[in-house]
């Protein structure tokens, strides 16, 4: 299983960008969380992005794919609810309506 995204042991890099990916907070937010300076995390984040071909800036996406991916990507619900901080009946019913609304596999 993957590790939560908020666990200190990934890598700071992946954490910035994916922190932001996720939750679409600002960079301030992001830094704030993580413990380190807006300016920091936006240069970090951007570095993981280059480093990994990922797309800079970083994609805003909608809850329902986040909490999707989150499940595809063997997270547990209580990491769920923790990554996210909503209750998980919130997360599951918008992931599945999500899904139906995409034609993806339910569940994943």
């Amino acid at each position: 299983m993957k590790p939560s995204w908020l666990d200190p042991e990934v890598d700071l890099t992946e954490r910035c960008y994916t922190m932001r990916q996720r939750t679409r907070c600002t960079w301030c937010i992001v830094g704030n969380k993580i413990g380190i300076s807006r300016e920091w995390a936006r240069k970090l984040a951007k570095r993981h992005a280059e480093k990994n071909k990922l797309p800079w800036p970083v994609p805003q996406l909608t809850k329902g794919f986040l909490y999707y991916q989150s499940k595809c990507d063997g997270s547990t619900r209580a990491q769920i609810t923790y990554d996210f901080d909503e209750p998980y009946r919130k997360v599951f019913c918008t992931a599945y309506r999500w899904a139906k609304r995409n034609q993806m596999e339910w569940p994943p």
